[in-house]
């Protein structure tokens, strides 16, 4: 019996190889690594960029960080090696905030739309699509709000 003796290499991926595995585009992967953000483990002596199995899992905590709303530089921060774990709670929470202040906003223009499809029910004598329709509508939509506001400071 002779002992074979393979050499191990990690397996590396091509831009292409590693966009497909994760599910992303090409061109994110570029810009990803333009920005800094991912960066190829080798680049081949004819130029191209390889990665291997720590970049794949670098760039899907990338694009679940991206996910969830965090920008490019904000994740260059969160992945830094350098970063206190204060500093990461805090980007965490102004992540949150800002994220909690998009749903409010959100939920205020969806109760908007609300209104507004029941004051255009209302219209029954006008066409749907006329703007003064929904000049009208918008108008007693936005005093109702109001009152609205009114009525629970009031309160």
């Amino acid at each position: 019996m002779t002992e074979s003796t393979t050499e191990y290499t990690p397996t590396q991926y091509t831009t292409g190889e590693l966009a497909k595995r994760c599910g992303v585009s090409v061109r994110t992967v570029q810009y990803y690594d333009n920005r800094g953000v991912l960066v190829p483990s080798e680049v081949s002596s004819g130029g191209r960029r390889l990665y291997d199995e720590q970049d794949v899992r670098r760039l899907s905590v990338i694009t679940f960080l991206r996910g969830l709303g965090f920008s490019i530089s904000q994740i260059a921060d969160l992945l830094a090696d350098d970063q206190s774990s204060a500093y990461i709670d805090s980007l965490i929470a102004a992540q949150r905030m800002q994220l909690s202040k998009q749903i409010e906003l959100d939920q205020s223009r969806l109760r908007t739309l609300d209104a507004l499809h029941k004051t255009l029910g209302r219209v029954d004598d006008c066409d749907r699509t006329d703007l003064h329709a929904f000049s009208d509508a918008a108008f007693v939509t936005r005093r109702k709000t109001g009152l609205k506001r009114i009525h629970g400071t009031m309160l």
